[in-house]
């Protein structure tokens, strides 16, 4: 019988918990752009007329104070400035987290996008996150969700960090 390695079983915990269901589909949730702290899990339902994009938070001593969210139906589809970059206020869904949470739903009705339906959902899910420091003092970053991202094809045209994901609508088996 062969062993199975702490870390062999870390890993496989760690894939379960990243799917939230089989059909759903998980993009990480970064802070300051390189430390992975989350999902945002996005799914529709079998109608393909409401989509759930949940944010939600895995490392410990982070919490979400606020969270902002886009979906569009073209990857030029998002509130940007003049040089490219997201205007976050302006995103379609935003909400202030007093207290702060560390997981948090957003349910969309596909059927008032413009230019509704289609196949793909661009989706930008950005966050301001905190984490408690050992000396107790409050650090705050900017997260966004992103599958990778160096990816430039999910990257806002601007010169910040920003980034969105590319979901494809489908039915569920």
């Amino acid at each position: 019988m062969k062993k199975i390695s702490l870390l062999t079983i870390a890993f496989i915990i760690t894939l379960m918990a990243s799917t939230a269901s089989a059909d759903s589909y998980n993009p990480t949730l970064y802070a300051g752009q390189n430390t992975p702290i989350g999902w945002v899990m996005i799914d529709n339902d079998n109608s393909k007329t409401t989509l759930t994009v949940r944010y939600y938070l895995f490392a410990p001593g982070w919490s979400i104070a606020s969270t902002h969210m886009h979906v569009a139906t073209s990857p030029f589809g998002f509130p940007m400035n003049n040089n490219g970059n997201p205007k976050v206020g302006q995103f379609t869904y935003k909400t202030k987290h007093n207290p702060s949470v560390i997981d948090f739903t957003y349910v969309v009705n596909l059927t008032e996008l413009d230019g509704w339906p289609v196949d793909t959902l661009y989706i930008a899910a950005h966050a301001v996150v905190l984490q408690v420091q050992n000396d107790g003092s409050i650090r705050e970053e900017t997260a966004w969700a992103a599958c990778n991202p160096e990816d430039p094809d999910t990257q806002f045209p601007g010169s910040s960090w920003a980034t969105f994901v590319e979901y494809h609508v489908h039915t569920h088996p």
